[in-house]
């Protein structure tokens, strides 16, 4: 008996010494503000839906600051924090210009159409997090404003 009690007492000395001295991984690869950025841009997508919805599917006429996109999605979002991008280069959200007093039913692509994006690139992964018109976000390496272009019904290429 007193064998297996020191084997016992072992075997959990050198399990609370592993638990230490190994710490569990417990954020993305990429870093909880990395994360925590893509959930805002995600959270804000979908409260411009929302915004849509209730506004015949209009965008607002002023759309592309942070400011505007704070005016606009107030009444959706009650904490100011959404906004930010938690960049740690600083930086913020903006919306599309070009989806300024539009109909949501006039964007031809919306799972490829930009509707925001963060102002500056996270240095450290060379891109941005973009959010879409079909309500999706996700990290853009290599952003390059043209990809604010967006296709609209009836337009030639």
């Amino acid at each position: 008996m007193s064998k297996w009690l020191g084997w016992a007492l072992g075997a959990l000395l050198a399990g609370v010494f592993l638990f230490v001295m190994c710490p569990i991984k417990t954020y993305t690869p990429r870093g909880v503000k990395f994360s925590a950025s893509i959930s805002n841009a995600k959270q804000l997508a979908l409260v411009t839906l929302e915004y849509l919805a209730d506004y015949d599917d209009r965008f607002p006429q002023a759309y592309h600051t942070n400011e505007d996109l704070k005016q606009a999605l107030h009444p959706y979002i009650d904490n100011e924090r959404t906004f930010q991008s938690i960049n740690p280069d600083g930086s913020v959200f903006l919306g599309n210009s070009v989806l300024e007093d539009r109909l949501l039913s006039d964007v031809a692509d919306k799972d490829n159409s930009v509707l925001l994006f963060d102002s500056k690139d996270w240095a450290k992964f060379d891109g941005r997090h973009c959010a879409f018109a079909d309500g999706h976000a996700k990290f853009i390496e290599g952003f390059d404003h043209r990809m604010l272009e967006v296709e609209l019904v009836g337009e030639e290429e």
